[in-house]
């Protein structure tokens, strides 16, 4: 089964009514029946996972959500679009506020003691909604460093990650640059990245990491080895020191956070073979011209 989008990220006042379609598509051979549910959730981790919430909470959206309760059929290869509204109350907390659309090839009552959301073959949509009233857009930045806070590399890539913490009551999206800059122009520095390109948001009162990596293509992640470990500072080649410069945006307003990160690359098995090669060319230049200058002296004695 695939379903169309995989997150909705709506906006609507108190009293107001939000229609959507969700889509969803067998892409077996065979006729299945799909049973939707709904179910809250929160944050969990710091990786983005959505934690499923049993009990009502302030930032719970589930029971605003209508959508049909009996099963959908589809054919072999057929797609169909469901509708659902989300009926935000007239007294709803301003903020953020989420749920899941799930569907499920089983009914939840098939399995004793089980909540809907722990069944086996579940698929759905996040819907994050915006209720518009007295929000609160508040961000920190918590970290900003290298993998294993590293400041020492001997070739790209280089990891970076950052944890930003949401004391709001809404959901934000920090998304911003990444530019790195060095001394020596033979890195073809700068070099600017995108922070959070894919658009993950840091849910209400959590905290949200991200990553990005420094690389240029045919880099090698993880050499094993002496030749490999060569092959990877010559695919991965930098050298000198550098700063990683971090600056960040958040929330309607374009509030803005920054950072820095210094870091050298230094290849030395490269260059300590460079230089064997360059010492065993000059020596072998060398002992050819004295060569060649013994013979010129016997040639014409």
């Amino acid at each position: 089964m695939t379903i169309s989008p995989p997150k909705f990220e709506l906006e609507g006042d108190r009293g107001s009514i939000i229609k959507q379609v969700i889509k969803i598509f067998n892409e077996t051979t065979e006729s299945k029946l799909y049973y939707p549910s709904l179910q809250d959730f929160m944050a969990r981790g710091e990786a983005g996972e959505p934690g499923w919430v049993e009990e009502p909470t302030e930032y719970g959206l589930s029971p605003w959500i209508k959508i049909g309760t009996g099963p959908i059929s589809l054919g072999p290869k057929e797609r169909k679009e469901i509708q659902f509204s989300i009926e935000v109350p007239d007294n709803a907390e301003p903020g953020g506020h989420y749920a899941a659309i799930m569907f499920s090839t089983q009914p939840p009552t098939e399995i004793l003691g089980a909540t809907p959301i722990a069944i086996a073959g579940k698929l759905g949509s996040l819907v994050l909604l915006r209720v518009g009233g007295e929000i609160t857009e508040q961000g920190k930045l918590l970290e900003f460093n290298t993998k294993d806070k590293k400041s020492f590399f001997t070739h790209l890539p280089v990891d970076f990650y950052l944890r930003f913490e949401n004391l709001g009551n809404v959901h934000l999206k920090p998304q911003g640059t990444l530019k790195i800059t060095g001394i020596l122009d033979i890195t073809a520095t700068p070099t600017t990245l995108l922070v959070n390109e894919a658009g993950g948001n840091a849910l209400p009162k959590s905290i949200r990491r991200y990553d990005i990596t420094w690389t240029r293509p045919g880099a090698i992640v993880g050499p094993q080895g002496p030749l490999e470990e060569l092959k990877a500072q010559w695919k991965g080649f930098a050298i000198g020191k550098f700063t990683a410069h971090l600056n960040l945006f958040y929330g309607t307003e374009g509030r803005q956070v920054t950072s820095e990160k210094s870091f050298w690359v230094f290849p030395w098995l490269l260059i300590l073979v460079m230089a064997i090669v360059l010492a065993g060319l000059i020596f072998g230049l060398k002992f050819g011209i004295r060569k060649y200058n013994a013979w010129i002296i016997r040639k014409y004695r």
